[in-house]
């Protein structure tokens, strides 16, 4: 029986053949465990890949986290169905490049709105101020899903210009986000005008109840 250490290293001594022969058997798993040499393999296999088999490109790519897919990914963002677009702005974000932030904010203006959750999100995972004014705007968006998942990325990316309008949507739209957000959002209340501002929010609002 093959050791687990050998088994790695017969992984990480494939060929560019041998990837490929992994992406023709779908085992994106192990593409995932071979990490940056399967990158260019992967970008290369999408001239003649199935399109069944584009958004499992895409998200391993997303999963190995290499830069060089930016590119492939961008294109990805304006091309094939819900799930390939999906899988691209998912991947955007766990590779967290600040290149990604532009076209993910563009994102958020999708007419697909389970995409402008995703992207709001994946801008969190990024954490680059430039998309706090986009996600700002989002609060009070009427789709509570996207609100909220635009007051997660605010609370990843830790802007001061975030926290009086992330405590107006705690207390007025969404106070139970207060407890499931608790550790988080604690960070943005330590200083003296933020928490006076709190009370006086939580009273008012405690009051109208």
């Amino acid at each position: 029986m093959m050791k687990s250490s050998d088994s790695e290293n017969k992984i990480l001594e494939l060929t560019h053949e041998g990837i490929a022969l992994l992406i023709t058997k779908r085992e994106w798993q192990m593409l995932v465990q071979i990490g940056e040499p399967a990158v260019l393999p992967l970008i290369d296999s999408l001239r003649t890949a199935k399109i069944s088999s584009l958004r499992f490109i895409a998200s391993t790519l997303g999963e190995i986290g290499d830069p060089r897919a930016l590119e492939t990914l961008f294109h990805f963002l304006h091309v094939g169905d819900y799930y390939l677009r999906s899988s691209a702005i998912i991947s955007l974000g766990k590779i967290g490049d600040p290149l990604a932030v532009e076209p993910l904010i563009k994102k958020l203006k999708s007419y697909n709105i389970k995409l402008r959750r995703e992207a709001a999100l994946a801008l969190g995972a990024i954490g680059d101020p430039t998309a706090v004014e986009p996600l700002l705007e989002l609060l009070t968006h009427s789709d509570k899903y996207l609100s909220r998942n635009a007051a997660k990325a605010l609370i990843q990316i830790n802007d001061p210009r975030s926290a009086h309008p992330l405590i107006e949507y705690i207390l007025i739209r969404h106070p139970f986000f207060w407890q499931e957000q608790r550790n988080k959002i604690g960070k943005f209340f330590r200083l003296k005008e933020l928490q006076s501002r709190w009370i006086i929010m939580r009273d008012n609002y405690n009051w109208k109840q």
